[in-house]
């Protein structure tokens, strides 16, 4: 599917549910799309078959980094931090890369 598509299907009101704007599109397939307002970050397309995988991909990109810097005694606030930063920036990169492939 080309970009032009998936970005029809992105911008048709039906595919938004609720007033959280929760993105459903089996047409879609991406896995990864910008939210509504595009300088709020991604979401995750809820309809894609391997939604569930990503969002537990990306609580695991989170919370890994975060619990091994605590766990290995290192967990000045300074390092937790660190971690933290690293793990958003790691999210950023991968939500851009998902949202802009299409298959």
């Amino acid at each position: 599917m080309d970009k032009q598509k998936c970005e029809e299907l992105w911008r048709d009101d039906k595919n938004w549910k609720g007033i959280w704007g929760v993105y459903s599109c089996p047409q879609d397939p991406r896995v990864v799309v910008p939210k509504r307002c595009k300088w709020a970050g991604w979401t995750v397309n809820f309809a894609h078959p391997a939604a569930g995988k990503t969002i537990f991909l990306f609580v695991l990109m989170t919370a890994v980094p975060t619990l091994l810097v605590i766990f290995l005694g290192y967990g000045t606030m300074a390092n937790v931090l660190l971690a933290l930063a690293a793990s958003t920036v790691g999210l950023i990169i991968l939500c851009k890369h998902l949202s802009s492939h299409a298959s």
